[in-house]
């Protein structure tokens, strides 16, 4: 991609060098769709960097739950947080959670999200960093009341 500074970048033209860059970045992005009657939803796109932190091949982990991924003790609030947004109730848009890999590694990701209707249908348009390496730091910290 070149860039010509006197002409406006056009977003068509823009996406593959902004998901390339997530991805060298170690940024996973991951959209998921409402299931309509299923009462999940099922990731659509899921980029290289996402695929990395959760311990999969991408084609693994499309039109799957993100769930799956969760691990069991996160569940119940990432699913409140899910049907809470569906019902256009306030969330907190950036959390903390731990996903599991297939081979039982957990991973501390945080997490960005927003909602929004593409195709007129639900869509959760996610962002996660593994944030493995400074959580152990971060909680020796808090349990000693340092701050």
């Amino acid at each position: 991609m070149t860039f010509n500074p006197s002409k406006p970048l056009a977003i068509p033209e823009l996406v593959p060098a902004v998901m390339e860059a997530l991805d060298r970045a170690g940024i996973g992005f991951v959209v998921t769709m409402e299931t309509p009657g299923a009462g999940h939803s099922v990731r659509r796109y899921v980029s290289k960097a996402a695929a990395t932190i959760l311990g999969k091949p991408v084609e693994d982990l499309l039109d799957k739950p993100p769930m799956l991924d969760i691990a069991e003790e996160d569940r119940e609030a990432m699913e409140a947080r899910r049907v809470a947004r569906l019902r256009g109730e306030p969330i907190p848009d950036r959390f903390e959670t731990v996903v599991v890999h297939p081979d039982g590694k957990r991973v501390a990701v945080e997490v960005g999200t927003s909602f929004l209707r593409l195709d007129g249908e639900g869509a959760t348009i996610a962002f996660f960093v593994d944030i493995s390496d400074r959580k152990p730091p971060e909680d020796a910290l808090r349990r000693s009341g340092a701050r």
